[in-house]
Parts: C-alpha cells; structure tokens; sequence
C-alpha cells in the first residue's frame, strides 16, 4: 500500500504510513510535539538527503535500512 500514505490509523501511536513500505509510522512533529525520535539521529548529510520538507517520515526500520544504503554510496564514492 505504498500509495495510500494519507490512510487514517485507528491506534493514535502512529500518525501515517510509510512512504518506504507502507507499515504505519509516527511522526511526533505531526503529533504536536517540538521534537521527534528522528532527532536522536546523528546529524549527517545523509540523514538531511532522506529528510525534505513536507515528506512523510520513513518508520525505524525503513530509515535504517536507508541509511545503510546511503553510507555503503558515500563509502563506495569516496
């Protein structure tokens, strides 16, 4: 269900879904909260590369995987 990453979730912990494999995911911003867990990241290029504004967030796993994925690049390039 990639596409439906509006869908509505009837447990108020998750806030979308992911745009990365559609599992519902939180964002604490959209919750009304000033931070989010994606805040305890290490600040990198990579991190601000998966981050655009006005995107969903990814879920843990998606991130992660991500930026996995994003470092093996940078490692192979560099």
């Amino acid at each position: 269900m990639k596409n439906a990453v509006n869908i509505a979730f009837p447990d108020p912990a998750y806030s979308h879904a992911c745009p990365g494999c559609g599992r519902p995911a939180q964002c604490d911003l959209e919750k009304g909260k000033s931070t989010c867990w994606c805040f305890s990241l290490p600040p990198s290029g990579l991190t601000s590369e998966l981050f655009a504004e006005g995107a969903k967030c990814y879920c843990r796993s998606c991130l992660n995987e991500r930026l996995k994925a994003k470092q093996s690049e940078a490692d192979a390039a560099g």
